[in-house]
C-alpha cells in the first residue's frame, strides 16, 4: 500500500480553523514536499516486518501499538529536533499536557524549516484506514502550534509487508 498522502492550506487569521483541503499528492510531489517520507515509510516496513516475525502480540490492536512504540523509538533515538515520533499537541495550540483529554498525538512529524513545511506521518496497520476527520484533525493542530507553516502534508503509511 505505502504512502497516501493530502495538502491542507494553513491559511491565515480566522481561515486557519477551517483547514481546507487542497488535494492527494503524487509520489513526486510528496518527495518534493517531504524528503524523508521514504525513510518514515521503511522504519515503518521495517518495525512491522519486525514485530510480526517476533510473534509477539497477543492482537492486532497489541501489534499496532507495538509498531507505534518501537517507530517512536527508533525515530526518536535519531535525536533529530525535525523529525520526531509520538508527539502530543494541544489543539488550542496551547502547551500540551498529557493529562488533559483532547490533545492531538501525531505519530511522526518531519519539520522542513527550509521551506515551511510540516510533514505529518500516520502510520496504520492491518485494515486500519486515517479518515479525512483525523486528517483534517492533525493539520488544524499542526498549523496552530506551527504558524509559521506555508504548507502541511498528511501521509498515511501502510507498511508494504
Amino acid at each position: 500500500m505505502g504512502l497516501t498522502a493530502h495538502e491542507f492550506d494553513p491559511g491565515t487569521g480566522a481561515q486557519q480553523a477551517l483547514t481546507p483541503w487542497v488535494g492527494k499528492l503524487n509520489q513526486q510531489a510528496l518527495d518534493g514536499a517531504c524528503p524523508r517520507n521514504g525513510e518514515a515509510l521503511a522504519i515503518v516496513n521495517d518495525v512491522t516486518k519486525s514485530v510480526c516475525a517476533s510473534g509477539n502480540y497477543r492482537d492486532p490492536t497489541d501489534f499496532g501499538t507495538k509498531v507505534h512504540i518501537e517507530v517512536a523509538r527508533r525515530v526518536n533515538s535519531q535525536e533529530d529536533p525535525y523529525f520526531k515520533a509520538e508527539i502530543l499537541l494541544d489543539p488550542s495550540g496551547g502547551k500540551s499536557n498529557p493529562y488533559k483529554p483532547g490533545n492531538v498525538r501525531l505519530d511522526l512529524l518531519e519539520n522542513v524549516k527550509a521551506t515551511r513545511t510540516v510533514c505529518v506521518y500516520d502510520h496504520k496497520t492491518g485494515n486500519a484506514e486515517m479518515s479525512l476527520a483525523r486528517a483534517m484533525q492533525l493539520a488544524a493542530a499542526a498549523i496552530r502550534n506551527y504558524p509559521y507553516l506555508e504548507r502541511i502534508i498528511i501521509t498515511q503509511v501502510k507498511p508494504q509487508t
